[in-house]
């Protein structure tokens, strides 16, 4: 009788278990590492550069321990309802069930409910799990350090869209902005080849020309700014503004 009980009591506490630490890794995963630091603008600057420093970490803590709480809770469940064996494809259904509304939905609706309120409880309860994954952190740690540096590699123009298009969902960039700086990224793996003007296509006039002759080109050509040029076209010496020619 009194292993029933053990049971139960581990049933229920590997649940509640399970349930928090989902809480707690749902809410943190809701937050990009911009809103994250946005969120802890109240806080000391120490604070919030320690909490960012290990935002990552945090996030595998979490992970490990619902998941570890998870399997904890599926075994208390077999070993209480052992006549569930006789029929896999509803203790499949049921397992799948019990862990999509308690451990997903609910704790995303809470996340989206009281956000704020589940994130300061995270804030405040983080250390204990924090310091109890310490060994499977070291072990991240250690398989980190035999990939290439990243301090070394610069940032993909993937990963700077990315952190462009996640300014521009938490405010910090507006979103007419967006599209520029995309342009300036996209620029900027762009070869002169591609944008230059071959030398014969090239719109300039001698320095010798009279206004009347410039005139007349930026009138046919359009351009805004004209290339003067002395004795060969390859000699550039100066370029010329449209607007300067309403002076004369």
């Amino acid at each position: 009788m009194e292993i029933e009980w053990v049971k139960w009591i581990g049933f229920g506490l590997s649940f509640l278990a399970a349930f928090i630490f989902s809480l707690f890794y749902i809410s943190l995963s809701s937050f990009s590492r911009i809103a994250f630091s946005r969120f802890l603008e109240d806080r000391d600057k120490e604070v919030r550069h320690r909490f960012l420093s290990i935002y990552d970490k945090l996030k595998i803590s979490f992970e490990f321990l619902r998941i570890l709480f998870l399997i904890a809770f599926f075994i208390y469940l077999f070993f209480l309802f052992p006549s569930l064996r006789f029929w896999p494809l509803w203790l499949f259904l049921l397992s799948l069930s019990i862990f999509f509304i308690f451990f997903e939905l609910i704790p995303r609706l809470l996340n989206a409910w009281k956000r704020r309120a589940v994130f300061s409880f995270f804030l405040a309860a983080y250390r204990i799990p924090y310091w109890l994954t310490k060994p499977i952190l070291f072990i991240s740690k250690i398989k980190e350090s035999d990939k290439e540096p990243l301090e070394d590699k610069e940032p993909s123009e993937e990963e700077i869209q990315a952190f462009i298009v996640e300014a521009q969902e938490e405010g910090i960039i507006q979103t007419e902005e967006g599209p520029l700086l995309k342009s300036v990224v996209e620029f900027g793996d762009t070869i002169v080849r591609e944008i230059m003007t071959p030398r014969v296509d090239m719109v300039c006039i001698p320095k010798k020309a009279t206004l009347r002759q410039l005139r007349d080109l930026v009138i046919q050509k359009k351009h805004s700014r004209i290339p003067v040029y002395e004795g060969r076209i390859d000699n550039i010496v100066g370029i010329i503004n449209a607007k300067d020619l309403l002076e004369y």
